[in-house]
């Protein structure tokens, strides 16, 4: 081996050669001795032209002869070392001139010769590195092997002692490109070039010298597998190998494990694969489309490659510098084989013709598969003869029967109808049908019974899922419409499927009403029957509504009777305006046909008047009321109950802190009268009931959302001059009703308020004004009392202990629990000047008592 000073080298000089093992780069000719070499042999003629020619015999062909068969021994020696490197060997042997006689030269001089030589067989490199491994590129892409190496071959046969001036007659380079062999090889001569040539090869393939005068460490590595130096004689083993020179290690044979590592030769799963070879190739296969399909004979195409390489350790560094190591795989698909459901394996083709290289595309054609399922694989094998252990595959269904039936027909563009009002168009959708070789095309129909064409013939509406077409259809008739898909290729067809049919129908329906209240109608319940006339079904609940004559609209509510006839049932109330109010109607049928109008056209009387002073109620649905009794009005009269706005009522709600306003329902209501030429009424001969309504719907005794109890709950009556709300006396509560009344003697606006209730029970009852005066006060005032505390009674006693009076409800007890005492004792006569205490008991909050001074 000979290691030159430096040699500046350009390395992206050229591109990887066409034949290069996968992942190889330009200088990557001899990476592991593994698979084919190309040897290129080059006899070195000196024409004389430089220096003089000493070697005057020439290359004969005798000589060439000699050295062609020792380097073929030699490389047959290589082969013989490990079957399981697989080598083989193609030889190339040419002549070139040079004016140089390189045996009379130094070795140093090498490049002199080397460079005209190889500039003489068409390579032009500035460096005679990349001349020679320009050439082994070239000379493995024409033989169409992994690696490439050359032997320039020195004659020596005049030379006296076979070696160049400086004493060496055979050496090569570390992983190439090149070995300098002399014809006699020192004193080893010509006979003995097989043993030197094999030493220098192993050199080519990176094994390092293990002699210990080629200063060799036990330190240094090399190869594809980076193996140590570790049979170096210089501290290291002592194993015979070809690596040490001499001929015995060729002839014995010998060589040992640690070269071996260098050149890329392991097998570490003992498998007898060397493991830069022992890598599967990797299969492809393409998905057959379509799935399921009706060809018994699907064709399949795929791909195949073989370049996973085995990770490259090499750190020796190329000629001094470091070197980037290329992972490479020599591999090669040799074939691709496929089978069908586990069955016997068949050779595939290669899309190229042959395979021969690490990638390739492949096809085959599966005979004669039945319907059903099956399972196609498909597996690479390189030519290593290493199979893909994981082989691809594809599950396909072979189907022969005909395109699915439709699954659905929707007549209209959406949803089904089931009704149309058009007349002079139809349109339809459908699900699709699906087939193997996919759907050609649909074709539908249009008939008056399922599956018939009588309306409209077949027609072929491409793969289209929809159709809309112009056509004559008659008022009443049902129509359906019919589908058919057709397969591709085959031209099979599904089952006809139907929709479940239209009917046409454009006639709006009408109505006729049934009065089933008395009229004119006064305030309170109206009711009546509403009947259509609509051949078809109603969609919904038809309404029904009337309008006053001062143009309020007033809805019925709906009830489903029998047949076609609803009833409905609607309240007058009394601020509905008097005089004819109009039935109004609407409805749709389940075409979508909108109706309204009532035949014949029809009407009734509102008159809700009190007349000639006889009594009567006039009444609202909202539970306000108010009656009348004989004699409190003259003429005719008027009453009309209504709402009154929040704001109108807003500052009297905040000034009236005795009371609380009612929030989950607005109470109050105005009451207002007028007489029969529209003047206003507003008192009457003798007192008037009033009756107003509150929420308990599920009478647990406390309002609705508010959760008042109902004993707080009072009338009170706007005084807009007070700016307050005045409680009216003679309150009368029925809690099953959830109403209060009272008798009033004039109309204004009144409502249900929440009676402050003190907190404090009896405790906070007091007695003004104190002392009392009768001189200038009517009476004496207890309050402070629960306003719904039950059944009280007030006793007052003088300063002797003695009772002087008893009050009770309606005898100085009112209907809010204020007490009131007139100064009078239980037999009217007047009550002494002095001090006087109370007692007051109630069945509910126990009892109280207070003391007040009186004067006359």
């Amino acid at each position: 081996m000979k290691k030159p000073a430096a040699l500046a080298l350009l390395l992206a000089c050229a591109a990887a050669a066409h034949a290069a093992p996968y992942g190889a780069g330009f200088y990557d000719t001899s990476e592991y001795m593994a698979g084919r070499v190309a040897v290129n042999i080059i006899f070195i003629e000196s024409n004389g032209s430089i220096d003089p020619r000493t070697e005057t015999t020439g290359w004969t062909a005798g000589k060439k002869s000699e050295v062609v068969g020792e380097i073929q021994n030699a490389m047959n020696w290589w082969a013989a070392r490990n079957s399981a490197a697989n080598l083989s060997f193609v030889y190339n042997s040419v002549t070139a001139a040079t004016g140089y006689e390189p045996i009379s030269r130094s070795s140093a001089d090498e490049g002199l010769w080397i460079a005209q030589v190889m500039s003489a067989l068409g390579y032009s490199e500035p460096d005679y590195y990349d001349q020679v491994f320009h050439y082994n590129n070239d000379r493995r892409d024409a033989a169409g092997t992994d690696w490439s190496f050359t032997f320039f071959l020195v004659d020596s046969q005049m030379d006296a002692d076979g070696e160049f001036p400086d004493g060496f007659f055979a050496y090569a380079y570390l992983g190439g490109p090149f070995s300098i062999m002399t014809y006699d090889n020192d004193g080893y001569g010509i006979g003995y070039m097989e043993a030197v040539a094999a030493h220098e090869t192993g050199h080519i393939f990176y094994a390092l010298d293990e002699y210990a005068e080629s200063g060799c460490t036990t330190a240094e590595s090399s190869g594809y597998l980076n193996g140590l130096n570790s049979n170096c004689q210089n501290g290291g083993g002592s194993a015979s190998c070809i690596m040490r020179g001499d001929i015995g290690p060729y002839y014995t044979p010998a060589l040992c494990i640690h070269s071996q590592k260098m050149l890329g030769w392991s097998d570490l799963d003992a498998n007898s694969k060397l493991d830069v070879l022992d890598l599967a190739p990797a299969t492809v296969l393409n998905a057959y489309a379509p799935d399921p399909t009706s060809n018994v004979s699907p064709g399949y195409t795929g791909s195949a490659n073989s370049i996973a390489a085995y990770p490259n350790s090499n750190t020796y560094a190329f000629w001094g510098a470091p070197r980037t190591a290329n992972d490479i795989s020599i591999s090669r698909l040799a074939a691709v084989e496929y089978r069908v459901d586990a069955g016997a394996w068949q050779a595939a083709a290669a899309a190229d013709g042959a395979f021969d290289e690490n990638s390739e595309n492949f096809s085959f054609t599966a005979a004669a598969l039945g319907a059903g399922g099956h399972t196609l694989e498909a597996r690479a094998k390189d030519i290593f003869n290493t199979y893909d252990p994981t082989p691809a595959s594809d599950s396909l269904t072979i189907n022969t029967s005909n395109p699915t039936d439709i699954p659905y027909i929707q007549d209209g563009l959406g949803d089904d109808i089931d009704y149309s009002t058009a007349k002079s168009k139809v349109s339809a959708n459908w699900g699709s049908s699906s087939h193997p070789n996919g759907i050609n095309h649909y074709e539908y129909a249009l008939g008056t019974t399922p599956g018939t064409a009588n309306t409209v013939a077949w027609t072929a509406v491409g793969v289209s899922t929809w159709v809309v077409r112009n056509v004559t259809l008659a008022e009443g008739n049902t129509y359906y419409f019919s589908v058919v898909a057709y397969a591709n290729i085959t031209g099979e067809a599904s089952g006809i499927s139907t929709s479940d049919g239209f009917r046409v129908d454009s006639t709006s329906p009408t109505a006729r009403v049934i009065i089933t209240s008395p009229v004119p109608a006064p305030t309170g319940p109206f009711s009546a029957k509403l009947v259509l006339t609509e051949a078809n079904h109603v969609s919904g609940t038809p309404q029904l509504s009337f309008r006053t004559s001062g143009g309020l609209t007033v809805p019925f509510a709906m009830t489903f009777l029998t047949g076609s006839t609803w009833t409905a049932t609607a309240n007058v109330e009394s601020y509905h305006s008097t005089g004819t109010a109009t039935f109004l109607f609407s409805g749709y049928d389940l075409a979508g046909n909108l109706g309204s109008v009532i035949t014949p056209a029809a009407s009734f009387a509102i008159n809700y008047a009190l007349a000639g002073g006889s009594s009567g109620t006039v009444a609202n649905s909202d539970g306000a009321s108010v009656y009348l009794p004989s004699g409190s009005y003259a003429g005719t009269l008027f009453v009309s109950i209504s709402t009154v706005g929040a704001a109108a009522l807003a500052a009297a709600d905040s000034a009236s802190g005795d009371s609380k306003k009612i929030f989950s329902e607005d109470l109050a209501r105005e009451f207002t009268a007028r007489d029969a030429t529209g003047g206003a009424v507003t008192t009457f001969a003798s007192p008037v009931t009033l009756t107003l309504s509150y929420p308990d719907d599920d009478n647990d005794g406390r309002v609705d959302t508010d959760l008042l109890k109902e004993g707080t709950l009072w009338l009170y009556y706007l005084d807009a001059a007070a700016g307050l709300w005045t409680p009216i006396p003679g309150v009368t509560r029925n809690t099953s009703a959830n109403t209060l009344s009272a008798a009033v003697s004039h109309f204004s606006v009144y409502s249900i308020r929440s009676a402050n209730s003190s907190a404090g029970g009896m405790g906070a009852l007091r007695a003004y004004p104190n002392p009392c005066d009768f001189r200038t006060t009517p009476s004496l005032t207890i309050d402070g009392l629960p306003v719904d505390a039950l059944d009280t009674k007030v006793y007052i006693y003088n300063a002797a202990g003695e009772l002087v009076r008893t009050l009770s409800a309606g005898d100085g007890v009112d209907g809010l629990n204020v007490i009131k005492w007139d100064g009078a004792q239980k037999d009217r006569s007047k009550a002494a000047s002095g001090l006087y205490l109370f007692l007051v008991k109630t069945a509910n909050y126990g009892k109280g008592t207070g003391k007040f001074f009186i004067v006359w």
